[in-house]
């Protein structure tokens, strides 16, 4: 349809360059009635690229579910680049690059994997499952150790999703958000749908806005627009938001700019993970310096083969039991029947002495 309504808009404008000059009043009706065509093709083209948000929303959503239930089992291994820096340093504060690996085998089973680089070799794996924990070593030659310093702390869950959000699951993140929890957590509204063609592919281009249903806990809005691909699963290509606070919209240092775009495997098996993904985080520090925050993750190896749930405990690092970590729940049923034959013995042996009284 869209080569149609450029072949017709061609059309009308070459004839109204040909009608240019011409000074009868049949050539004038002429090029007023080519001019309105004109306008009638343009606005026509433009209705029909566009597309009502509401039909969107349905398609999307739908598309979303399948593209999460072919994710829900899978593995993905890279390196993730990382460079931090302020206007006015002559040098980033941090810039190094890190091997990680993602493992996900069901909805509440994941587990990550990386090679600390910012100052000494240190690997850390975090598994999340009914008895979440974090094992360390100091070197490849090293053995694991179990990290129990009490409750599994929420930053690690944040940890982890970064970095899920940059690989794994990068398909439906914007902003490093998940866009299914925005649209469910809060009003997520499509302003404008907009089929286009960029590098030769047809995509749509979406503008929304996103206020979260309780401001007091979570105190940034969203707005901006992504890219998604219909042919490949409805993947996000590409994105631009702007983060506010919404308890100080005033104030501009919280308020954030982030961009990204992804370019999707075309390995064999792999075709719904990043081949490569960007991401740029710019924000205001008090001082009114930029702070730019730059994530390059670059893929190695992927599988969407199921994942054994061994993979996910203790015992796969040669420590603990199979099924839980130490210090979990366990059978305390023997300790109870201890716990009352001792305390009959202590019985019986009072109730003796007693007898003897007697």
């Amino acid at each position: 349809m869209n080569q149609l309504c450029q072949k017709l808009l061609v059309f009308f404008q070459s004839r109204l360059l040909y009608s240019h000059g011409t000074t009868s009043v049949t050539h004038l009706v002429a090029m007023v009635s080519i001019s309105l065509l004109t306008a009638l093709v343009s606005q026509t083209c433009w209705a029909v690229d566009e597309i009502p948000p509401d039909v969107f929303l349905r398609d999307y959503q739908d598309a979303l579910k399948r593209l999460q239930a072919d994710l829900d089992h899978g593995r993905i291994k890279g390196k993730m680049k990382e460079n931090l820096t302020i206007t006015g340093k002559n040098d980033p504060i941090r810039d190094r690059i890190y091997k990680f690996e993602y493992k996900r085998n069901g909805e509440n089973v994941e587990k990550l994997t990386f090679d600390n680089g910012v100052s000494q070799y240190e690997q850390r794996v975090y598994v999340f499952s009914k008895t979440p924990f974090w094992i360390s070593r100091k070197s490849e030659s090293h053995n694991y150790s179990l990290n129990d310093y009490g409750p599994f702390p929420s930053v690690f869950k944040v940890f982890l999703d970064d970095h899920k959000r940059l690989s794994f699951s990068a398909s439906y993140s914007i902003g490093n958000e998940y866009v299914h929890i925005m649209m469910e957590s809060g009003r997520f509204v499509v302003r404008k749908a907009t089929r286009i063609t960029q590098n030769d592919k047809p995509l749509i281009r979406v503008e929304f806005d996103h206020t979260p249903a309780d401001p007091k806990t979570q105190i940034y809005g969203m707005t901006g627009w992504f890219l998604v691909d219909p042919a490949h699963n409805w993947a996000v290509v590409e994105h631009e938001v702007k983060k506010n606070d919404l308890v100080n919209p005033k104030d501009k240092q919280v308020n954030e700019v982030i961009s990204g775009s992804v370019r999707y495997s075309n390995r064999e098996g792999c075709t719904l993970f990043p081949e490569d993904v960007s991401l740029t985080i710019l924000s205001l520090l008090p001082d009114g310096r930029k702070f730019e925050r730059r994530y390059q993750f670059q893929l190695e190896e992927c599988s969407t083969d199921p994942i054994p749930d061994s993979e996910f405990t203790l015992a796969a690092y040669g420590l603990g039991d199979v099924e839980q970590p130490p210090g979990a729940p366990t059978n305390t049923l023997p300790y109870w029947a201890f716990g009352f034959a001792a305390v009959a013995l202590g019985i019986s042996v009072v109730l003796k002495r007693m007898a003897r009284q007697a």
